[in-house]
């Protein structure tokens, strides 16, 4: 079965969900769509299964919605995050006041580390923020893992439901994901 992520910000993306759902994939999001969600009118289109559990972050997570890490984890998701805030992203002792765009790169990075550690196939997202090169390789990790968006799979996704997706949508599938 192939498994598809979907990012927060897809989420609520009833089509996207039900066709994926029809042609037999497997389509569910983080418990950090969860937590980013909470308070808002969204629910998450795939909130009829319970949400692929996160990576423990220390004070971000919630107890009891997340997993702790095994050994290879901590070092691809600060590849994650050095990679979606363009080195930017303080340090781990200096993470105490997150700025909201650094909270958004944190969860992010949160989201793609629970996607590569579950060993799911397609991540979907809209977020053209982390594909700056949408035909091309875009990252190469010290520990493996590639990220690439795959203009085809748009074409893979609509064979296997049978439906056009909405644009704007970026398809990113991670594999290699050992350390």
């Amino acid at each position: 079965m192939i498994k598809v992520t979907l990012d927060t910000n897809i989420a609520n993306d009833n089509d996207l969900v039900r066709e994926g759902q029809k042609a037999g994939l497997e389509v569910l999001h983080t418990s950090v769509t969860d937590r980013e969600l909470m308070g808002s009118s969204i629910n998450p289109a795939s909130a009829d299964s319970p949400p692929i559990l996160e990576t423990v972050v220390l004070n971000e997570s919630l107890l009891g919605q997340a997993v702790l890490g095994g050994p290879n984890e901590q070092g691809i998701f600060e590849s994650l995050l050095k990679i979606i805030s363009n080195g930017s992203f303080p340090s781990g002792p200096n993470r105490s006041n997150l700025s909201d765009g650094q909270k958004r790169q944190l969860r992010d990075a949160m989201i793609l580390s629970t996607h590569i550690r579950e060993s799911r196939d397609i991540f979907v997202t809209n977020d053209a923020h982390l594909i700056p090169n949408h035909n091309k390789p875009i990252w190469q990790l010290k520990s493996g893992m590639s990220i690439q968006c795959l203009g085809q799979l748009s074409q893979i996704f609509i064979i296997l439901t049978g439906s056009v997706l909405a644009s704007g949508l970026v398809f990113v599938c991670v594999w290699d994901c050992q350390a």
